[in-house]
């Protein structure tokens, strides 16, 4: 008999130290995620995590970080899987710079998409 993870896709998420993290995204930016996700054949959760852990690698030192005010009406909830250590990383850089994970993560991703020559309305 097979064991259930021979039989699973590489689309399946993050391994098993991933936690559950949600997120609240600008509906634009989650489809987009997702739209990318679904032309590389990985999990929308697994590119958030590469694309903050990128965003983190190049902008982590600074000191301070300006998000953008995007209206509560525009943002949708996003639930995602990844590395619980990344996950506590993201939450204390955003407590450092008074501002949301949230939008620490928007920011990344929306840089990632950029840097793939997406363009996103929000």
């Amino acid at each position: 008999m097979a064991s259930r993870s021979e039989g699973r896709s590489k689309r399946r998420g993050p391994e098993a130290s991933a936690a559950e993290f949600l997120l609240l995204l600008p509906a634009d930016t989650i489809k987009e995620l997702k739209m990318t996700a679904l032309s590389r054949d990985v999990t929308a959760s697994s590119l958030l995590q590469s694309s903050i852990e990128a965003w983190l690698k190049r902008h982590g030192s600074a000191k301070a970080f300006s998000a953008k005010k995007i209206a509560a009406a525009e943002k949708r909830q996003f639930l995602s899987k990844m590395d619980a250590e990344l996950i506590r990383s993201l939450k204390r850089l955003a407590i450092d710079w008074r501002t949301t994970a949230s939008a620490i993560a928007a920011e990344a991703v929306l840089e990632f998409l950029s840097r793939k020559g997406i363009s996103v309305k929000s």
